[in-house]
């Protein structure tokens, strides 16, 4: 998906947690707390508002 992205001149940027679930990770491990920062930058600053 993140090679189609970039291909089709759409930014995008890919994040690899290595040995994460698929989905979120149990809470209260570092890569959860990393893991949900980045998602909470992304909408404030990606996400247009309604």
């Amino acid at each position: 998906m993140h090679g189609a992205l970039r291909a089709a001149g759409i930014p995008a940027e890919l994040h690899v947690f290595e040995a994460a679930p698929h989905g979120l990770m149990p809470p209260g491990i570092s890569e959860d707390e990393q893991l949900l920062q980045e998602m909470h930058h992304f909408i404030a600053t990606d996400c247009p508002a309604p």
